[in-house]
C-alpha cells in the first residue's frame, strides 16, 4: 500500500490537473470572444482564488491545515502535466469547434441579418434626405426671422421704433452731416 504522503500528493496532482481543466474553460472564453485587458485580469484574478481556496480546503482536509510543499508541487506538476497532454489536445479541439461555430455564425448572419441591416441603411438614406428637404426651409425660416420687416411701436407716444441696423445708419448719417457742415464752413 501507499503511504498517506504519497496518496495525499497523487491527489493533489489530481486537484492541480482539475485547476488547469479550469483555466482551460477560461482559455476557450478568449478564443471564443475577444476581451478587453480588464475582463482578462477578473478572470484570472477569479481562477488564483478559486485555485487558494481548493488547496486551502484540501490542506485543511488532508494535513489537518498543515502546509506541506510537496502538495503544492503536486498541485503544480498535476496542472503542468494536464497542460502539455490533454490540455493541449483540449485546446485543438476547441479552436477547431469555435472556428466552425464561428463559421456557421458568419454564414448565418451573411443569409439572414445582413440584408436587414443594408435594407435599413437605405432607409435611412432616404430618410435623412427628406428630412433635409424639409428641414431648409425652416432654417431659411430661421435666419430670416431674425430681421423684422415690420417696426416695431414704441409704447410711450406710439412712435415708431427703428430697427437696429437703421438706428446705425441714422447715427452715421448725422455724423457724416455735422463733418460736412464744418467743411462748408470753413471753406465759405
Amino acid at each position: 500500500m501507499l503511504s498517506q504522503q504519497t496518496q495525499v500528493f497523487l491527489y493533489a496532482c489530481l486537484i492541480g490537473a482539475g485547476l488547469g481543466a479550469f483555466y482551460d474553460v477560461f482559455r476557450m472564453i478568449r478564443l471564443a470572444v475577444k476581451n478587453s485587458a480588464v475582463i482578462v485580469f477578473i478572470e484570472d484574478a477569479l481562477f488564483f482564488a478559486v485555485c487558494a481556496l481548493v488547496t486551502f480546503f484540501y490542506m485543511m482536509q488532508a494535513m489537518g491545515g498543515q502546509l506541506r510543499f510537496f502538495i503544492l508541487l503536486g498541485e503544480f506538476l498535476g496542472a503542468v502535466i494536464y497542460y502539455f497532454t490533454i490540455g493541449a489536445l483540449v485546446m485543438k479541439i476547441s479552436k477547431l469547434i469555435i472556428r466552425g461555430i464561428k463559421a456557421v455564425l458568419h454564414f448565418l448572419f451573411r443569409i439572414f441579418i445582413r440584408p436587414i441591416l443594408l435594407f435599413l441603411q437605405w432607409i435611412g438614406k432616404k430618410l435623412q434626405k427628406l428630412f433635409s428637404k424639409c428641414t431648409a426651409p425652416l432654417k431659411k425660416f430661421g435666419t430670416n426671422a431674425k430681421f423684422r420687416l415690420k417696426q416695431q411701436r414704441v409704447l410711450l407716444y406710439n412712435l415708431l421704433k427703428p430697427h437696429p441696423k437703421q438706428k446705425k445708419k441714422k447715427r452715421r448719417a448725422r455724423k457724416e452731416g455735422k463733418n460736412s457742415g464744418r467743411k462748408t464752413r470753413k471753406n465759405g
